[in-house]
């Protein structure tokens, strides 16, 4: 996934289950140079070998009849955009409530 012209490459791991949403790991791109993914806001988790994020994507606001493409998909996408401007900045400009 390539969220702008500007972003680097990541890879999207969709780990989905019946009925439940699905976990989302994101790795690759910046992933790979944030030294220290335990301060990365609006994740579940992350794995550091391989480095990558089990982002955080929604908050109850998903149902099953809903498709990965139209919700998953592109809430990732703008969760990368947002992760990149974090790493510049050491702002999250992208709201919602970070899990504990």
């Amino acid at each position: 996934m390539k969220p702008s012209a500007l972003s680097d490459i990541y890879r999207v791991c969709i780990d989905a289950k019946p009925r439940s949403f699905p976990q989302v790991w994101v790795s690759g791109g910046a992933v790979d140079r944030c030294k220290d993914l335990s301060l990365v806001p609006h994740k579940f988790g992350y794995e550091e070998k391989p480095p990558r994020i089990h982002v955080c994507l929604q908050y109850g606001d998903w149902s099953t009849d809903q498709l990965f493409t139209e919700t998953a998909m592109p809430w990732c996408s703008e969760w990368i955009l947002h992760f990149e401007i974090w790493l510049t900045t050491g702002d999250w400009h992208g709201g919602g409530i970070h899990p504990v």
